[in-house]
């Protein structure tokens, strides 16, 4: 740090004075030099004095905004300990699972959650590792995944139109009132995939040459257009790639 004169004070009847020194850097090391002059002009110097500044606390916040389901969420993780520089690396978990681990720049992470997070609330840690001059510190952010209205027998729904019935998610594939999400060969067709956005094989839903879908824990590729036809069968429209 620059030499200088930090301040000055007059000295007290009981033979006291302070000077406060403002500023300083955390985890840094700093020697300062007292000087007292008296009325008639002598001076008396101190042997300098040495100390280092505790770690500073940074301030961690986690933000993110709802989704609707099928979207990918992102949570952006701020650290801030001005006039501290901030450099480390932050982790983001949900419960025991890690959602992602990124170096800030800037002060700043971003991270991007799989596209098929379950529809409702998601309850996340952001954990600041620390660096030399900071201690660690964490901060939890809500991500919530907003499902479709649900279903109702009295609203008429047109191609595209999603709802939510029994938890799971339907989306029309034509015209429709009154017609329950259900019926493999309804109006209705049953979203559902992997938290990675993989589709997973429903008896609804329907399935074009080349789009691919996982049953029972194993990847398969519809060879044509196929509907209610469970993978599996070797002389179907599917055929196993994973």
């Amino acid at each position: 740090m620059p030499g200088g004169v930090i301040g000055t004070d007059q000295v007290t009847a009981n033979g006291t004075a302070s000077v406060a020194w403002t500023g300083l850097a955390p985890a840094t090391s700093y020697a300062w030099v007292v000087s007292a002059k008296s009325a008639d002009g002598g001076e008396a110097v101190a042997q300098p004095a040495v100390f280092r500044t505790a770690r500073g606390v940074p301030v961690v916040t986690a933000t993110s905004t709802p989704v609707a389901w099928g979207t990918a969420a992102r949570v952006t993780v701020t650290v801030d300990a001005a006039p501290a520089p901030v450099t480390g690396t932050v982790e983001l978990r949900e419960g025991t699972t890690v959602r992602g681990s990124a170096a800030l720049s800037g002060g700043t992470a971003t991270f991007t959650l799989p596209v098929g997070l379950a529809g409702g609330t998601h309850t996340l840690t952001a954990a600041y590792s620390g660096s030399e001059h900071l201690d660690p510190a964490r901060a939890t952010v809500t991500v919530t995944v907003d499902l479709p209205a649900a279903w109702s027998a009295s609203t008429v729904y047109g191609s595209g139109d999603r709802v939510t019935y029994q938890g799971r998610v339907f989306t029309a594939s034509w015209y429709s009132k009154n017609n329950k999400p259900g019926d493999p060969y309804g109006p209705w067709q049953e979203l559902a995939m992997t938290e990675a956005g993989v589709a997973i094989w429903t008896p609804s839903r329907v399935f074009d040459g080349g789009d691919v879908a996982e049953h029972e824990g194993k990847r398969w590729r519809a060879r044509w257009y196929t509907r209610n036809q469970r993978p599996g069968d070797p002389y179907g429209p599917w055929e196993r790639v994973g």
